[in-house]
């Protein structure tokens, strides 16, 4: 193997260069653009490579599409031998183009965004960092590199999303996300183990090779698939392990459209679409995949019908589309789940970046208007009561869609971009959230409605409630943000975004009209799976597909249209008293794993940092226990040891050395004759010696 395929490692390097350079020699220079400039170039050149490379496996006929590129050798210890290498197929390609695309789009976004940010630099290095665990995470050819990556884009989350560290929620959520994701990894971490006490190597081509021969019993092959589900559960949100995403939210608005809508949350997803020979064997795996998914994703979309923070709306949007994802990647429908994930990356970077445009017009509104005088007139035009808690200057919330309204007029281009965002997420054709929506329930249809199989019916029906309610919250959204009239000053002020966020927008806003075109004809699906049967499009889920998104987008006209609404009330879905507020609430899921899992675990760590540690190791047993013990042990061992035998030795030697001082001292008498007698004594001594020899 030779050419372009040989260097497909710079896909990587790029991404590692913009990062070594920001971190060290970018503040040689004055502007903080250079630091931004760098990592684009980076990010952008890692496009660049894999569109090559892309174009290179495009050339090749599908049976020669799958090409290892080795590295090194990793991990060498007796039988344990792990090489590093690259794995160059149609998936990992997909993958890196989307990851690399949308990811240099929003490193351009941010420019604009955080702009003036005290660590301006060091974001551009945390985006870098996060490009290169990614882009491992998914062309690493086997599941030890996949965890590398894995644990990789797990830190960045955490140091992106508590970026701001400086509020305490931004810190909070970061670690959440943390902790929340090594639950998640330690199940992956087991599945890992008993793949390789299984096949006796973590490497895809020989644990695929093993699986296909009949060496995975089906039993084990479950075992290792639910383990690393559970992994799935973590990176991609799903039940239980999804609260982690929501509060990710209070990082800055690229991270959420980088991590937490176009790339690392479709981590999960991408490990079960590369394990698609491991789950074949499974069936049982794949049904609970298929029905977790599900259950997420009408989960998070009943919660998103009653969220207020324009973020938290879209965050609890990715949590269901992962649903749909995970679901139909379950169903073994992998070009439905890789086609989505695709779709999605695009439409809901836009929303989320458009988002982002929406705050910042809102903050720099804030900062524009004169609070005082023009508030008052405006909330009273709008027949609001000016002294509502929602409407307090005090209060005010950039993120909050009830202090927005109008805001069509004040920034068009953010406007018409947003739109064709939510009305593809919503699924209206032929914008490109419809193709692929409709592909997950056609496959979701075949599968379960006609071919019997209830757990696929089931999630059929689910995800079909689900895609219902996604377009009425999204019609919910864009009403309550854009049309009827401002509810806040800062709504009435807020300027457009600069350019160099709003073309971003338009670009994604092309790619989220386009995209959804090029499986009309089943292209994607011969490019990704020529194996996979392609299920295409069948007029009954069509219709049904379309009649969803009509209607949750009508009902969300009727309830949310523009008009005057009684002093006091933000949103006309309270007359549904305790639905709304539980859905509000989110059904307390936060509380009860607070109370099941984050109090006893605080209260234990308390009582081993304060009972043991302080209370009974250093007071009771350190000062109480040890040092009587040894105060009692002196006491008896101080007359017999220290003075009878210490004492005695040393008292005793002084005596004699005392005595023989005494001895010694009479013979110095100070007369001369005493003297010369001794030398004389002396002298016959030595002579009678030398005599008697």
């Amino acid at each position: 193997m030779t050419g372009i395929f040989d260097l497909a490692w710079l896909i990587i390097v790029f991404p590692v260069f913009g990062l070594t350079f920001n971190a060290f020699l970018s503040r040689r220079f004055k502007d903080e653009k250079i630091a931004s400039y760098v990592a684009i170039a980076a990010s952008g050149l890692s496009f660049v490579m894999a569109a090559l490379v892309f174009a290179a496996l495009w050339g090749l006929p599908p049976e020669e599409r799958t090409l290892r590129v080795p590295l090194y050798t990793w991990v060498a210890i007796g039988n344990l031998k792990l090489d590093a290498g690259l794995l160059i197929d149609p998936l990992s390609e997909t993958m890196v183009l989307v990851v690399t695309f949308v990811g240099t789009l929003i490193h351009i976004y941010s420019i604009g965004y955080m702009h003036g940010d005290s660590r301006y630099r060091r974001f551009f290095v945390y985006l870098n960092l996060f490009m290169v665990s990614m882009l491992i995470l998914v062309l690493g050819d086997s599941y030890a590199m996949m965890f590398v990556g894995w644990e990789g884009v797990g830190l960045c989350s955490y140091l992106l999303i508590g970026f701001w560290f400086e509020k305490e929620a931004n810190a909070n959520a970061a670690k959440k996300a943390f902790i929340v994701n090594r639950v998640g990894d330690f199940g992956f971490m087991l599945g890992m183990l008993l793949m390789f006490a299984t096949v006796g190597s973590l490497q895809y081509a020989e644990v695929f090779h093993a699986a296909e021969q009949g060496h995975v019993a089906m039993g084990v092959a479950t075992a290792i698939t639910l383990l690393l589900f559970v992994g799935a559960t973590g990176k991609s949100a799903q039940i239980p392990l999804y609260i982690w995403l929501p509060d990710a939210m209070a990082g800055p608005t690229p991270v959420s459209a980088l991590i937490h809508a176009a790339t690392m949350v479709t981590a999960g997803v991408y490990m079960i679409a590369r394990s698609y020979p491991l789950f074949a064997l499974a069936p049982d795996s794949q049904a609970v995949v298929a029905i977790v998914g599900a259950l997420t994703a009408i989960l998070a979309a009943t919660i998103g019908l009653a969220q207020f923070d324009i973020k938290k709306v879209l965050a609890y949007s990715t949590i269901s589309q992962l649903g749909f994802m995970v679901s139909a990647a379950g169903m073994g429908a992998t070009v439905a789940a890789l086609f989505h994930l695709e779709t999605h990356a695009f439409f809901k970077a836009l929303l989320f970046l458009g988002a982002g445009s929406v705050i910042h017009a809102m903050e720099h509104g804030h900062h524009k208007s004169e609070i005082s005088n023009i508030q008052s007139q405006i909330l009273q035009d709008a027949g609001h009561d000016p002294q509502s808690a929602i409407h307090n200057p005090q209060s005010f919330d950039p993120n909050d869609m009830r202090l927005m309204g109008g805001l069509s007029s004040r920034m068009p281009l953010t406007f018409w971009t947003y739109v064709i965002g939510a009305a593809a997420l919503a699924g209206v054709p032929p914008l490109a959230g419809f193709w692929s929506k409709d592909e997950i329930l056609a496959e979701a249809f075949y599968k379960g409605v006609e071919g019997g199989a209830w757990p696929f019916a089931l999630a059929f029906w689910l995800l079909l409630i689900a895609a219902f309610l996604t377009a009425f919250y999204m019609a919910r959204q864009v009403l309550m943000v854009f049309f009827g009239k401002p509810r806040h000053a800062a709504a009435a002020h807020a300027p457009e975004s600069p350019r160099v966020m709003t073309y971003v927008l338009a670009v994604l806003a092309f790619f989220a009209v386009v995209t959804g075109f090029e499986n009309i004809s089943g292209a994607f699906a011969t490019w990704l799976a020529p194996e996979e049967l392609f299920i295409g499009l069948k007029p009954i889920v069509v219709l049904d597909s379309i009649v969803a998104a009509a209607a949750g987008i009508g009902l969300g006209y009727l309830v949310y249209r523009p008009r005057d609404l009684p002093g006091g009330v933000d949103d006309p879905l309270r007359s549904l008293g305790l639905v709304f507020a539980t859905l509000n609430a989110k059904y307390k899921v936060d509380e009860l794993y607070d109370f099941l899992f984050v109090r006893p675990f605080k209260a234990l760590s308390n009582f081993l940092a304060y009972t043991i540690d302080g209370r009974f190791w250093h007071d009771w047993f350190h000062d109480a226990a040890i040092a009587r013990t040894f105060k009692r042990a002196a006491q008896f061992l101080a007359n017999p040891i220290d003075l009878g035998i210490i004492d005695g030795a040393v008292n005793g030697l002084a005596q004699l050395i005392q005595w023989c001082a005494d001895q010694l001292r009479r013979t110095q008498t100070g007369y001369v004759r005493n003297y010369a007698l001794s030398v004389l004594l002396g002298v016959v001594v030595i002579v009678a010696y030398f005599a008697l020899r």
